[in-house]
C-alpha cells in the first residue's frame, strides 16, 4: 500500500496534510500519536468513510477510489459506529462472508471455538471479549491489508497475548500486512517492524525500529553537581531528572558526541535499552519531559 500526499479538511481545519506512507507486504507497520492527532481519520479517508480532498491511496498501483475492487483488499471497522452491537458471532461471520469474498468462515468457527466466545450478541461482551472478535474477524477476512484502530485497548494480559499472537501468524506468510494504531507503546513495540509518527496532522517521520535502535543510545548520568549541563539539553531529550541522576535519549549518537559526554567527568554514564516509548517521547516532546506525561489511555 502507497499513499501519496492525502490531505482532508473537516469544518475548515486541516486534519489530514499531505500523509506520505508506503506499507510493504509481510510488514506490521505502527501508527503512534498524542490523543486527537487524527489517527482515525486517517483510516477512515484511507477507506472512503471520508472523502479525500486531494491525494491517492495505491494498491498494486492502482488508486482504491477509481478501483474499488481493490478496496476488497483492505479489512477496517468503524467501530465508534457501533455496526456490531445487536449480532451474534454467527451473524457477524455471515455479514462478513457477504462483504469480503475470501472470508474463511471455517476458520472463524474454529477460532470462535477455541477462544470460547459465546452465542450472545456483540453488545453484551466484555470490552477484552469485543476486542479479540475484531481481530478474529479482521485474521479471517483474507484481506491483503489489515487496519485495525487500538486493537488492543482494555484487554486484559491473558487475551492480550491471544490476539498478538493471532496478528504475528497474519504476516508469518510474507504476503499480509497490519496497520495498527495504539498508545499502548510496549506492546505495539513487539509487534511492529516500523513505527510511523502521526504529529500536527501529517506523518513526521516513519523509522524501522531495529535500524533506529542502532544509532540512537539511552544513557543513565549522575553529575557531581545538580545543574544539567548544557550539552545534555542541547544533544538530547530528558526523560527525567531526579537529584543528581539524569536519563537521556540521544537520537544520532556519534563517536564525537560520545567523547564530549566523557569530558563532563560524570560519577555514572550507564547505558540502557531504548523502547519505543523513549522514541516516542523524543519525537513529541518539547526537548524536556518527565515519562509520567505519557499513558497508554486512549
Amino acid at each position: 500500500m502507497i499513499i501519496k500526499g492525502l490531505n482532508k479538511k473537516i469544518d475548515s481545519n486541516q486534519v489530514l496534510s499531505n500523509i506520505q506512507l508506503t506499507v510493504p507486504k509481510g510488514v506490521i507497520c505502527g501508527i503512534v500519536g498524542r490523543n486527537g492527532s487524527g489517527k482515525t481519520t486517517l483510516f477512515r479517508t484511507i477507506m472512503g468513510h471520508y472523502q479525500k480532498d486531494s491525494g491517492e491511496v495505491l494498491i498494486e498501483r492502482n488508486d482504491i477510489a477509481l478501483y474499488e475492487r481493490y478496496k476488497e483488499k483492505i479489512f477496517y471497522i468503524d467501530t465508534q459506529f457501533h455496526p456490531l452491537d445487536y449480532l451474534t458471532p454467527v451473524s457477524i461471520g455471515d455479514y462478513f462472508q457477504l462483504l469480503y469474498p475470501s472470508f474463511d468462515i471455517p476458520m472463524y468457527h474454529d477460532l470462535l471455538r477455541t477462544h470460547n466466545l459465546p452465542p450472545r450478541r456483540f453488545q453484551k461482551y466484555s470490552k477484552g471479549m469485543q476486542g479479540l472478535l475484531l481481530v478474529i474477524l479482521s485474521c479471517c477476512s483474507n484481506c491483503d491489508y489489515l487496519i485495525l484502530d487500538e486493537p488492543l485497548d482494555g484487554l486484559d494480559v491473558i487475551v492480550r497475548k491471544q490476539a498478538t499472537d493471532l496478528l504475528l501468524d497474519v504476516v508469518n506468510d510474507g504476503d499480509r500486512s497490519i496497520i495498527i494504531s495504539s498508545h499502548n507503546l510496549a506492546e505495539l513495540e513487539k509487534l511492529a517492524d516500523q513505527v510511523s509518527f502521526f504529529k500536527d496532522g501529517t506523518i513526521t517521520q516513519t523509522l524501522h525500529l531495529e535500524d533506529q535502535k542502532a544509532v540512537t543510545k539511552k544513557w543513565q548520568f549522575v553529575f557531581r553537581q545538580k545543574a544539567v549541563p548544557d550539552l545534555i539539553k542541547q544533544q538530547g531529550t530528558i526523560l527525567s531528572i531526579q537529584g543528581r541522576v539524569v536519563v537521556v535519549v540521544f537520537k544520532k549518537y556519534t563517536n564525537e558526541l560520545a567523547n564530549q559526554l566523557l569530558s563532563l567527568d560524570p560519577v555514572l554514564m550507564e547505558e540502557l535499552p531504548v523502547s519505543l516509548e523513549d522514541l516516542f517521547i523524543e519525537v513529541f516532546s518539547d526537548r524536556t519531559i518527565a515519562k509520567e506525561e505519557i499513558t497508554n489511555e486512549k
